[in-house]
């Protein structure tokens, strides 16, 4: 092995050694059980051939934060937004509005407060459609590059929980939330994403959002971090 050779392997093993030490400093943090290998593609793009979507045993979850849950009319499902996440097509966004009309009419006869999640891949195309429970909706992880659309009853923006999950899944490369007065909220990588430094800039998050003693100071805390997603190749956006 050359000598430059030696010394780019030396960095990486470094840099493979911090990233497993964050990883694991977030997993404990975040109550998850930690799997070393995720982290073998956190410091790549997240774009890639697309294989058939797989299940792995492996439960997520989405959550709202707490707040007042508002009832899904016809007027909020025909005030959805569309939104452009970086690099996507006309048709591929109207297809992601479609997406959320959608989710909001099929949890729309549910209790108030229920929540529910759609799986796309990353053309748009449906595969799989999951009626939740007050407050949260599980999931199975999927191998492959695939969207996932949720509702928030209370019409507020990510929680905790949904940064963990985007973040824990290399390969959910856009999450969304309508919320059920037609608000969106969407976190998108990039091809620029750099999943290691996003992590270790969320991880003390989680202290601050757990502190926080209200849900306006918990949605500020993460709607702040979010807006400087872009440092770390995360577009986030809010419409409504």
């Amino acid at each position: 092995m050359a000598a430059g050779d030696k010394i780019g392997a030396a960095q990486a093993r470094k840099r493979s050694a911090a990233l497993g030490r964050e990883y694991r400093s977030f997993c404990e943090k975040a109550g998850l059980t930690p799997r070393p290998e995720r982290t073998r593609s956190m410091t790549g793009p997240t774009v890639g051939k697309a294989k058939p979507l797989a299940k792995i045993p492996k439960n997520d979850i989405l959550r709202s934060t707490d707040g007042d849950d508002i009832p899904v009319t016809e007027a909020a499902i025909q005030r959805v937004p569309r939104i452009r996440p970086t690099g996507w097509s006309e048709e591929r966004c109207l297809k992601l509005e479609e997406a959320h009309k959608e989710l909001l009419r099929f949890v729309k006869d549910a209790p108030v407060g229920t929540e529910a999640l759609a799986v796309y891949t990353e053309d748009m195309g449906l595969v799989n459609r999951i009626l939740g429970e007050d407050g949260q909706v599980r999931f199975r992880s999927t191998s492959s590059p695939h969207i996932v659309v949720h509702n928030h009853p209370n019409g507020l923006t990510f929680s905790a929980e949904d940064i963990r999950s985007f973040i824990w899944n290399y390969d959910m490369t856009t999450l969304t939330a309508v919320g059920n007065n037609g608000t969106v909220y969407a976190m998108h990588k990039t091809d620029g994403y750099l999943g290691a430094d996003f992590l270790k800039a969320f991880i003390p998050i989680i202290s601050l959002y757990e502190e926080a003693e209200t849900e306006a100071e918990r949605s500020k805390i993460i709607s702040r971090f979010l807006e400087e997603g872009s440092k770390y190749g995360v577009q986030f956006i809010s419409r409504g």
